[in-house]
């Protein structure tokens, strides 16, 4: 896989693929507003980079939130997975990562999944949001869409009603 980051085009292809591996170029255009040919160059050229190296099944993982890892000084894991990482007194690092991580294969020393996530009144008010459908930063109050026990926050009524859209045909 080549040492790259990726692009905000495409994650957003990878995120429908990650729901969904067996979504049709078109639908994944529709989801993201990315033209189909551009689509499917981004798909070949991820799987020609390494970066896609196969398509398969899920299990049905919905009640599951993140992964929370220990592991022995930083690791090369993804920037798109990491969530957190916070570098302890003692050399190691506590990762909160996307529970996508679980097939990266990682070395770890400890590993949980989560199955709930509370913020504190303290943590919301530290936390910057970014919109769930669009990635944009959210000014002001977001809209929480719920489904699936799960809160999405998005930036504006637009992207409240595609991502409402999005979650109905999960």
């Amino acid at each position: 896989m080549a040492d790259r980051n990726l692009t905000k085009r495409e994650l957003m292809v990878l995120r429908s693929l990650y729901n969904n591996s067996r979504i049709s170029i078109e639908e994944i255009s529709e989801d993201t507003g990315i033209s189909r040919n551009t689509v499917a160059q981004i798909i070949r050229k991820l799987e020609d980079d390494g970066v896609i190296t196969g398509y398969t099944i899920r299990m049905n993982d919905d009640h599951l939130e993140t992964v929370i890892a220990i592991v022995n000084g930083p690791m090369d894991i993804p920037e798109h997975v990491v969530y957190e990482d916070f570098s302890l007194s003692n050399g190691k690092h506590l990762l909160i990562l996307d529970r996508s991580a679980l097939s990266m294969g990682f070395p770890y020393e400890s590993l949980w999944i989560s199955t709930g996530r509370k913020f504190g009144k303290a943590m919301e008010a530290r936390t910057a949001k970014v919109c769930d459908y669009c990635g944009k930063a959210i000014e002001g109050e977001p809209i929480i869409v719920h489904s699936h026990n799960k809160d999405y926050y998005v930036c504006c009524p637009n992207c409240e009603h595609d991502i409402k859209k999005r979650l109905k045909n999960e």
